[in-house]
Order: structure tokens, then C-alpha cells, then sequence
């Protein structure tokens, strides 16, 4: 998950490459891109790079801050993604999926009415969210047992009690908090005034499966290319393999007859 702060090219852009080419340089297998500034709404495949992007906007003429996209391989697109608003559902067993959802969370200066409703649209069946709430949620992991592990940072904001009250709602818990690390590998972004890093980008995933997780951590490479950090997770999936039935061969029956 990263907020990549525009995919718009300029002609002033000193980037010597364009920020989607963060997955590739670190071998990520699916990404969720915020703030992408694209409109409408599509996908497009570069099979050269190994990777198809669909994006979801709004038209040329409205804001576009908040606008997200996916990258993923090419390699795991078996069949098309289907998509409502910006989640992919992949399939782990023929009665179990994992729903990938992305966005972009509103800002401090956002009405509360803009807060709920995005909280209100996100939902899904066992969900992953990659993220950048735009939060704080804080080190105090004894406001919500279960939701804030150990190992937070920094102090919480009102959009942070926001995100922990949905969690805790929805048996959610945040995977960056679970696991001890330097600071530096915790917060994904530096404050403009103050020059103090947040951890305001999260990876999120039903309480009861954050034991697939093996490490969830900002990455302080690629500097440049945006003023926030990618955070990459790993995890152990167990997908059940499909088995297509194959056509029952019938055997002719013999003419034991023309043996006398």
C-alpha cells in the first residue's frame, strides 16, 4: 500500500520513472495506489512490466484527490477482476474468497458526514484493506484489545478513534502494530511542518487470520518518487486447488462370444 501523492506525468517531473514501477522493483504481487489523481475509471495491461492496473475516478472536471488504483500481475489474473467501487475478490476455495479493497480515507479538515460514508462503503468477505487512512491510531493498545497490538506509534488523532472504532466493530485488526521493529519501519510519512514520521498508511485484516501474517513493514527505500513510504506485507494464503471433473470413459463391453 502506498500513497503515491499523483500518476499525473508533467513536464517539470524530475521522476526518472513512473511511481507504479515501485511493485516492480520491489517484486510486489498486488499494490494499492492512493491519490492517483486519474480520472474515469479502466484498467490497462503491460505484459512487457508483468502487470495490469485498474484505477477508479471520477470524471475529467471534478476533484480527484482521492482516487485509488491496483496494480497486480499479470500472473494471477486467471480470469478478469471484478470490481465494485475499488475491491478485487480472489478466490481461496469454491465457498471462500478474500475481498482486496483499496482507497483513500478523508483528510482531518473532511466533514464527519464524508468520514462515515466512507467507512459505511467499505465491506466484504474476509476483507484485506490497504490503505492510507489519513490516521493516527496511536500505541496505547489497551483502548481496543485486539485491534492495536503492541508495537503502534505516535500519538492518536480524532481520525484515528474513527478507524479503531471500525475495527473494533468489524473484528478487525491493524498488521503494522503486530510486529517489533525500529520506528523507521513502522511510520510512512513525514509531516510537512513538524518533520515528524506517522504511521498514517495501514494494512488491515480480520483478527482471526493475522496469524498468516509474517511481517508488515514500511519500506525506506525509492526516496523521491513520493513523500509517502510503501508498506509491504507478507503472508502465507492457503488456496485450495481446483479440480475440473473430466468426462467418465465408458468402456465398450466385450463380445466374449467370438472367443468360442
Amino acid at each position: 500500500a502506498c500513497n503515491v501523492r499523483t500518476l499525473m506525468d508533467s513536464v517539470s517531473n524530475m521522476r526518472p520513472e513512473r511511481r507504479m514501477a515501485l511493485t516492480a522493483c520491489y517484486s510486489i504481487d498486488i499494490a494499492a495506489l492512493s491519490e492517483t489523481w486519474l480520472a474515469e475509471e479502466g484498467s490497462i495491461s503491460e505484459p512487457k512490466g508483468g502487470y495490469t492496473f485498474f484505477w477508479k475516478g471520477t470524471v475529467e472536471n471534478e476533484d480527484r484527490t482521492h482516487r485509488v488504483l491496483f496494480t497486480i500481475k499479470i500472473s494471477l489474473l486467471n480470469q478478469p477482476a471484478s470490481m465494485s467501487l475499488i475491491k478485487l475478490p480472489f478466490p481461496l476455495s469454491p465457498f471462500c474468497h478474500i475481498t482486496v479493497i483499496s482507497g483513500y480515507a478523508p483528510t482531518m479538515t473532511c466533514s464527519d458526514e464524508a468520514k462515515e460514508s466512507f467507512y459505511s462503503d467499505i465491506n466484504g468477505d474476509k476483507p484485506l484493506l490497504m490503505d492510507d487512512f489519513n490516521a493516527r491510531v496511536g500505541n496505547d493498545f489497551r483502548i481496543k484489545n485486539g485491534v492495536l497490538e503492541h508495537h503502534g506509534a505516535n500519538k492518536m488523532n480524532t481520525n484515528g478513534l474513527l478507524l479503531l472504532s471500525f475495527c473494533g466493530e468489524n473484528d478487525l485488526s491493524i498488521t503494522n502494530t503486530l510486529f517489533r521493529q525500529a520506528d523507521k519501519y513502522k511510520t510512512t510519512w513525514m509531516h510537512s511542518r513538524s518533520k515528524q514520521w506517522r504511521m498514517t498508511d495501514f494494512i488491515i485484516r480480520n483478527s482471526w487470520d493475522i496469524c498468516d501474517f509474517k511481517i508488515t513493514s514500511a519500506l525506506c527505500g525509492e526516496k523521491g518518487l513520493t513523500d509517502h513510504r510503501l508498506v509491504k506485507s507478507v503472508l502465507i494464503l492457503h488456496i485450495i486447488p481446483t479440480h475440473h471433473k473430466k468426462p467418465k470413459f465408458i468402456r465398450q463391453s466385450f463380445n466374449t462370444g467370438k472367443l468360442k
